[in-house]
């Protein structure tokens, strides 16, 4: 895993209510009148564990969220498993914009969505979209 990818995996996964992060090596949590290290990977495990299916956690960064995928109900279909949610914040409520945000289930699938979101192409359909849609709404008034 590569610098990045280590930096992004501690950055999304430091769940920033309770948590603090000791060298992006493992999490610090109080309990109690002490402190206590736990590694990332043991609080990816208890969610897994203990969090129901489609249970979204909040990370530290604003936006990202880890996401619970249940198990398929199909004796061939996938085991639960995590996945990182992309989904906008709305800043009038402070909860996720939309319903269902952008699923992230693997690096691979997160280095498409960079190399997607990264394409100037994008931006200029963005911006075509908006001045369309300030067009449209200056017509029907």
């Amino acid at each position: 895993m590569s610098f990045s990818y280590r930096f992004c995996w501690c950055l999304f996964f430091g769940f920033h209510h309770n948590y603090n992060f000791v060298k992006c090596k493992g999490i610090k949590t109080f309990s109690g009148d002490t402190w206590t290290s736990v590694s990332i990977q043991e609080r990816l495990s208890q969610f897994l564990k203990e969090s129901g299916g489609w249970e979204r956690k909040t990370t530290s960064v604003p936006g990202i969220f880890l996401l619970k995928l249940p198990s398929s109900k199909t004796s061939t279909g996938r085991k639960e498993a995590l996945a990182i949610e992309i989904n906008p914040i709305n800043p009038a409520t402070s909860s996720p914009a939309k319903k269902r945000g952008i699923v992230i289930r693997s690096a691979a699938e997160l280095e498409q969505i960079t190399e997607i979101l990264t394409d100037p192409k994008i931006s200029e359909l963005a911006e075509e979209r908006r001045m369309m849609s300030s067009k449209n709404s200056l017509t029907n008034i």
